[in-house]
C-alpha cells in the first residue's frame, strides 16, 4: 500500500468521523482542505458509506449505557449536576428556552404548529395529561416501569 493510497484512506476516516459528527460538507472540507463537492463525491464511497454506517450503528449500541448514566446523573445529590442534565435533556429534545416551562405548556396548547419532532411532543402530551393545577398527579414513567418490574 503507497503512502498516497495510505493518506487518502486516513482521509477517508476523518471525513466518515466528521461526517457523523454533523458537519457540513463545507466545514469538512474546510477541515481536510478540499471543496465541498469532493467532500461530496468522497462521501458516496463504499468504504466511506461502510464507515458511516459502522459509526452509525456504534452510536445507537451507546444509547442505553448514556440513558443510564443519565438517568443516575439526573438523581445525583448534587443539584449543579441535576440542572446540567436537564438543561441538556431539554436542549436535545428541543425544548430549550430560558422560560421552558411556560413554552413547552404553550406548544402543547397550540399542537397547530409542529415546533417539536413528533415523538418528543407524544411524550410531553402524555406527560402533561397527568397534570392538574400545575401538580403532577403521578409520574407515569415511574408507574410503567414498576408495572414491569412486577
Amino acid at each position: 500500500m503507497g503512502t498516497l493510497e495510505t493518506k487518502t484512506i486516513k482521509e477517508d476516516v476523518l471525513i466518515a468521523e466528521l461526517h457523523l459528527q454533523g458537519k457540513t460538507l463545507r466545514d469538512i472540507g474546510k477541515m481536510v482542505n478540499r471543496d465541498k463537492d469532493t467532500i461530496a463525491r468522497r462521501l458516496q464511497k463504499k468504504q466511506v458509506r461502510e464507515l458511516i454506517e459502522y459509526g452509525s450503528k456504534r452510536e445507537v449500541m451507546r444509547i442505553p449505557a448514556v440513558c443510564d448514566t443519565l438517568d443516575r446523573l439526573l438523581h445525583s445529590k448534587d443539584e449543579a449536576i441535576q440542572l446540567k442534565v436537564a438543561e441538556n435533556t431539554l436542549k436535545s429534545g428541543g425544548i430549550s428556552t430560558p422560560h421552558a416551562p411556560i413554552y413547552i405548556q404553550q406548544v402543547q396548547v397550540n399542537q397547530q404548529i409542529q415546533i417539536l419532532q413528533p415523538h418528543v411532543q407524544a411524550l410531553l402530551t402524555d406527560h402533561f395529561a397527568q397534570v392538574i393545577d400545575g401538580q403532577v398527579i403521578e409520574d407515569k414513567f415511574d408507574s410503567d416501569i414498576k408495572e414491569i418490574g412486577e
